[in-house]
């Protein structure tokens, strides 16, 4: 998407991000019934072999077809940030994934998971607010558009799983 979308002009990225979309489409009914055809005729290895072929060609398209300007622009990363949110997101999936089954919900290591999630999530939005190049702007959770799209991705996902 993001190739197609320096190559192709934006009165016509529509359109082409439709043709991406249709390949995904008919790719995804495609790829399981041909990887199925593989590895009952075949074997397991070739699912993976049969790729090979596919992303040389698609290199070697991209790399003779795609001349972008090249610019260097000097960033400042948030290495602190990056590290909290890191922190903070591996201990709620910790928390999430082994609480009610392997870990009591009113356990110690509960609870100290939780705090360990809940202290870098907050220093991590403290760190956002005055980090030079922040890992998430805070400023986009103000675009309604994307409370939308976030409110319809967290309920597809809870619905999904």
């Amino acid at each position: 998407m993001a190739i197609v979308a320096d190559v192709v002009p934006a009165r016509q990225l529509g359109r082409w991000l439709g043709y991406q979309g249709a390949i995904f489409a008919v790719s995804s009914i495609v790829g399981p019934l041909v990887g199925g055809l593989f590895i009952d005729q075949l074997s397991w290895r070739w699912s993976f072999s049969i790729n090979l072929p596919i992303a040389l060609v698609a290199l070697a398209i991209v790399s003779t077809t795609l001349h972008l300007p090249y610019r260097r622009i000097p960033h400042a990363i948030d290495f602190a940030g990056a590290a909290l949110l890191t922190g903070a997101l591996t201990s709620g999936v910790v928390l999430i994934s082994a609480g009610g089954e392997d870990l009591g919900w009113a356990s110690p290591a509960s609870f100290a998971l939780g705090a360990s999630a809940l202290v870098p999530g907050v220093l991590f939005v403290a760190r956002q607010r005055r980090a030079p190049e922040p890992v998430v702007p805070l400023r986009l959770f103000a675009d309604r558009v994307l409370q939308v799209v976030l409110a319809l991705n967290l309920t597809s996902g809870i619905l999904l799983f």
